[in-house]
């Protein structure tokens, strides 16, 4: 069950990891790419688009590895719990992970309206 809950629980702030690193770095540089943050703010001209890819990477890396963290903390109570509560643990935690992934959009939502505001 530990296995499980580790890679069950570490494949989302993995991937948001890895993909807050490539929005940091290298994410407002091509419009056309596959994985692009695309809302209308974020798509108004090149500086909300460099921005909003700032965000939400630097948002992403700091969910991730808090997350990584939890899900390491957690796998080792898991270890020691019958396997129904490791499961319930589980779902809590991919729960939480998907409800703060989604809420990243809010949040760079409302930093992309300061910023529009502030420079407009």
């Amino acid at each position: 069950m530990n296995i499980l809950f580790l890679t069950v629980g570490g494949m989302i702030p993995v991937l948001m990891n890895i993909m807050g690193m490539f929005f940091v770095r290298r994410g407002g540089n091509d419009t056309q790419g596959t994985f692009r943050y695309r809302t209308y703010r974020s798509t108004l001209n090149t500086k909300t688009w460099k921005y909003a890819h700032k965000v939400c990477g630097k948002l992403w890396l700091y969910a991730g590895r808090f997350f990584i963290l939890l899900v390491l903390s957690l796998s080792l109570v898991a270890c020691q719990c019958k396997e129904e509560t490791a499961g319930c643990m589980l779902s809590v935690v991919l729960i939480v992970e998907m409800l703060i992934l989604a809420g990243t959009v809010f949040m760079t939502e409302q930093a992309l309206k300061r910023y529009i505001e502030k420079y407009s």
